[in-house]
């Protein structure tokens, strides 16, 4: 596992246990919660895994083809998408409700 890697997830894991959101650090130099650190890198990090653009559902637009990640994220339309990629390979992917599965567009190295 490569250092950027490495450092994404203790980022995304780091919280402070007095607080009830992930990511919610402190106590840092403004005030605390400090969310707008946490909050930003979750927002990049699933905007990374999957992106909305009208009735498109962008699949993995800017995730590293390195990187082995499953995931589960609400996007608008009551949509729920879960994703299994490992090793290059999209392994699992499922779209609730499935009509919306149409709507799923795939890097073209995964088409």
């Amino acid at each position: 596992m490569d250092s950027t890697r490495i450092c994404l997830r203790a980022k995304c894991t780091n919280s402070h246990p007095a607080y009830r959101w992930p990511a919610t650090w402190g106590p840092n130099f403004d005030w605390l919660p400090d969310q707008n650190q946490g909050g930003n890198l979750l927002e990049t990090t699933q905007l990374m895994l999957l992106q909305a653009e009208g009735e498109k559902l962008r699949l993995l637009p800017a995730w590293p083809r390195g990187w082995d990640v499953q995931f589960k994220l609400h996007a608008p339309g009551r949509a729920v998408v879960q994703c299994v990629y490992r090793a290059g390979k999209l392994l699992k992917l499922e779209v609730s409700p499935k009509g919306r599965l149409k709507d799923v567009v795939l890097p073209d190295d995964m088409r």
